[in-house]
């Protein structure tokens, strides 16, 4: 006879997808077992073998058996996570990629919010600092768009597109509970069995990137709710995986075109192509100021930034990095007041992001320029 423990334990069965990054998904595995109580719950754990050699997996002895599924080739993120569902036999699906690492308490948050809704997901930070926040999944709505296409084209309305995007991302970045949110990254998705069962499995059409948006929003449109959960954190040592993948970008562009085409309408589509052919791109750069720090190679060091004429006070102040000028999208750092005379990285994050030009500048809370000064 069981017990009533027994009874509210869930089978949860957490999914990752990997490509050849055998020792970010030992840091993953490491980072499941260090932080969750695996007496809460029945777990499986199930990867994906999207290429690459796994034989350091047989190396490391872990509590809980995993269930390995080799593919002939990259099949795609999208048809890898459909594969892991597949074999899967929890009532509670994590689905993940091999560049993440769990922090204390995220699966059991996640979990515990699927009490509340049917999808949720985590908040995302660059660093293992927890210090750099990564945004939410960008808006994909005609107006968005419109702004979108018509701040490369004026002063003003490049100011209104920063606006929308920060108003967007602050509401999840900001957040202190469980914000209603369908703009949920798929690096790190957790969902109920029966809500996979009701929307149906990803678009496999989606080679890599817009496969959970377009899947969230189906989760939208079925009248099923998903959330934000501030409170469950995980770091994303971002783009590891898509930067072993030669096809990488033009995958996105291909996806991007598959979502728009099967999403807008012909009148929205038509909009944003008069916009395309009737205006001038100009250079909206002039429009304001930031500064940049071009990284070349992995070995470079970071140069410091130092901040002349920061304003006294209790205003709460942000650093954004992007690697676009117009700072959409962006990741965010909270300032304090121990290092408001300047700022550089702490830890390794420098050294793992990928040669770029990236951009820093400092806003309030509002989303306002501070510094530098234009």
């Amino acid at each position: 006879m069981s017990s009533k423990a027994d009874d509210d334990m869930k089978t949860i069965s957490i999914i990752i997808v990997h490509y050849h990054t055998p020792d970010l998904l030992i840091n993953l595995l490491n980072s499941f077992f260090e932080t969750t109580d695996l007496s809460n719950n029945n777990y499986e754990i199930i990867i994906v073998n999207n290429g690459g050699a796994l034989d350091r997996l047989h190396q490391v002895e872990f509590s809980i058996p995993l269930n390995v599924f080799h593919s002939d080739s990259n099949i795609g993120y999208s048809a890898a996570i459909n594969r892991g569902v597949a074999e899967s036999k929890g009532e509670v699906l994590i689905v993940m990629n091999a560049d993440i690492k769990l922090l204390k308490g995220a699966i059991r948050s996640l979990s515990e919010s699927l009490d509340e809704c049917d999808v949720v997901g985590p908040q995302f930070y660059l660093d293992e600092n927890s210090e750099f926040i990564l945004p939410p999944t960008e808006r994909y709505d005609l107006l968005y768009r419109m702004l979108k296409e018509l701040s490369l084209r004026n002063s003003f309305y490049l100011k209104r597109f920063q606006d929308l995007w920060w108003h967007h991302a602050a509401r999840h970045i900001l957040a202190v509970g469980p914000v209603q949110s369908f703009h949920l990254s798929g690096s790190l998705l957790a969902f109920k069995r029966e809500t996979w069962n009701k929307v149906g499995s990803f678009d496999e059409r989606y080679r890599l990137y817009f496969e959970e948006i377009d899947w969230l929003l189906r989760v939208k449109r079925a009248g099923l709710k998903a959330l934000y959960q501030p409170m469950a954190n995980v770091v994303h040592y971002y783009n590891q995986s898509a930067k072993s993948e030669k096809d990488a970008q033009k995958w996105f562009e291909e996806s991007e075109m598959k979502f728009y085409s099967k999403t807008s309408t012909f009148f929205s589509r038509s909009i944003l192509t008069f916009l395309k052919n009737i205006l001038t791109k100009v250079d909206i750069y002039k429009f304001g100021l930031s500064w940049e720090r071009e990284k070349k190679n992995d070995g470079e060091p970071f140069i410091p930034i130092s901040f002349q004429g920061i304003p006294d006070g209790d205003v709460e102040l942000f650093v954004q990095m992007s690697v676009s000028r117009t700072f959409v999208p962006s990741a965010v750092y909270r300032l304090n007041r121990n290092n408001i005379d300047g700022w550089s990285f702490v830890g390794d994050l420098w050294s793992r992001l990928a040669p770029a030009k990236y951009y820093f500048r400092i806003i309030d809370r509002k989303g306002g320029q501070i510094l530098p000064r234009n």
